[in-house]
């Protein structure tokens, strides 16, 4: 996009923690526009449950323009995106779970019960990992189920997983219906 004069346009974003405009938390200058729409992530990550009010600016080679009037938004960050290829497999007398890395993921919490279809709670919990892999020794000869979940490094968890499971060591993959 260029301005009346015919230059390109760059784009300036500040985002502030108040209505009064005085406390700015996050901002950047020189943001080309993009195929439709023009955007931009604040570093670091904003706060989760806040109230913030941004504004927008244009700029020609020489000066900016006037900023946009401020509009506020409430942004809720619901966690990480969930692990979305969990497998699981036998080996030896143990399962094996293994999922690929996860965006924003600190590390992912396992979950195991006896029944398929469980809803995991914290009494579920049979570990963490901070790698892709989880290995479970101790409830192999028995029906076991598993979902695992991504946390990120403020402790916000993601959905669930797909969950897998395993019977007399024959693996059953069970896939996440649209409703969960």
């Amino acid at each position: 996009m260029t301005d009346p004069d015919g230059d390109r346009l760059t784009y300036g974003f500040r985002v502030y923690g108040d209505s009064l405009l005085t406390n700015l938390v996050a901002s950047v200058t020189g943001v080309t526009q993009g195929m439709g729409f023009t955007s931009w992530q604040t570093e670091p990550p904003l706060a989760s449950e806040g109230l913030y009010w941004w504004r927008a600016f244009a700029a020609d080679s020489i000066e900016w323009g006037s900023a946009a009037q401020p509009i506020g938004f409430h942004f809720i960050y619901a966690g990480p995106p969930a692990v979305a290829d969990l497998k699981a497999m036998v080996a030896d007398s143990c399962v094996v779970l293994i999922w690929s890395p996860v965006a924003e993921a600190d590390h992912y919490v396992i979950y195991r019960d006896s029944v398929v279809s469980f809803e995991p709670g914290p009494e579920d919990s049979v570990g963490a990992a901070a790698d892709t892999f989880y290995v479970d020794c101790d409830h192999v000869d028995v029906q076991a189920y598993y979902v695992i979940r991504a946390v990120d490094a403020a402790g916000r968890k993601s959905e669930d997983s797909q969950q897998v499971g395993q019977f007399q060591r024959e693996l059953i993959v069970q896939e996440k219906s649209p409703d969960r």
